[in-house]
């Protein structure tokens, strides 16, 4: 099982979404049929990455079912740090569907998590999505804000991924 996931997310990381696709579908059958805690955990991330698949191939409809069943499950286990992440990634999905205000919603939870556990990167994207949201409403100045706090936070911790696409906007 950790095998199928751990290829999976080389093959995400490398740009190969179909195969890791199909290793984290693999994955995820093994991990259906043993429901020890460890695979618990594993459970939540590769669902988180079958999540981040489906967002990244345009299938917001799936990608937020499996966002919403890691939320749900991570609150079992009060892993605050992938709470965040999550939300930004509801976040996300929702400003692709055009639901602003949940969009809002979800990233402001997630900058206050990221925030308080000190996760200056998790902080860093969260301003940005909260940016775009302004930038799409037409709310500049607000936009222009988010995008400044992003921008010098991914300074702060030298992402230049981070940097990069903020400076985009």
């Amino acid at each position: 099982m950790a095998g199928y996931l751990n290829w999976g997310k080389a093959l995400w990381n490398a740009g190969d979404v179909k195969s890791a696709r199909y290793y984290l579908e693999k994955s995820m059958e093994l991990a259906d049929s043993n429901r020890s805690l460890s695979t618990h955990y594993m459970r939540l991330e590769i669902i988180r990455m079958m999540g981040m698949v489906a967002l990244r191939v345009g299938e917001y409809h799936n990608a937020r079912h499996y966002f919403e069943r890691c939320l749900n499950d991570n609150d079992d286990l009060g892993d605050i740090y992938s709470q965040g992440q999550i939300l930004r990634n509801l976040g996300s999905i929702h400003r692709n569907l055009g639901d602003s205000d949940l969009a809002r919603e979800y990233y402001s939870k997630a900058f206050q998590i990221h925030e308080q556990i000190g996760n200056s990167h998790g902080e860093s994207t969260a301003l940005n999505g909260l940016g775009d949201i302004e930038f799409y409403q037409f709310r500049y100045t607000n936009a222009l804000a988010h995008y400044k706090k992003s921008l010098t936070l991914a300074q702060k911790i030298g992402d230049k991924r981070g940097e990069g696409m903020t400076l985009n906007n």
